[in-house]
């Protein structure tokens, strides 16, 4: 075997692999590995991410590859509507401030509600 043994492990010359402390490691000429600093993400936020840790980002799953980029799903994450303090989601109802009209959220983010006339008394 003309390769490199670490930590208990075998590997082919010129592999890459990544250790528990996530730097990246090559095997390289005459059994020698050499390791260098572990690989981060940088996030939008500025916070630094390790290789393989996943964060989320509105409704999305992103994770921090082992070249050091940030990959993301790509969900379509519902409109939020806000209606006096309240937040609601795409499509959902809600009773009107009056109390007798009902309103829904729409998909550009705006409240829309039924214009009945409310019955105050006789």
């Amino acid at each position: 075997f003309t390769g490199c043994t670490y930590r208990g492990e075998s590997y082919f010359p010129t592999a890459t692999f990544y250790n528990t402390e996530g730097e990246r490691c090559t095997c390289g000429e005459y059994g020698k590995v050499r390791c260098t600093k572990p690989v981060t993400c940088r996030g939008a936020n500025g916070k630094v991410y390790k290789v393989g840790q996943s964060f989320k980002v509105d409704c999305n799953t992103c994770s921090c590859t082992s070249n050091g980029q940030i990959i993301c799903t790509l969900i379509a994450c519902p409109t939020k509507c806000k209606y006096y303090g309240n937040v609601y989601t795409e499509g959902e109802r809600f009773p009107a401030r009056d109390g007798c009209n009902t309103c829904t959220c729409e998909n550009d983010g705006s409240v829309s509600c039924t214009e009945i006339a409310c019955g105050y008394g006789k």
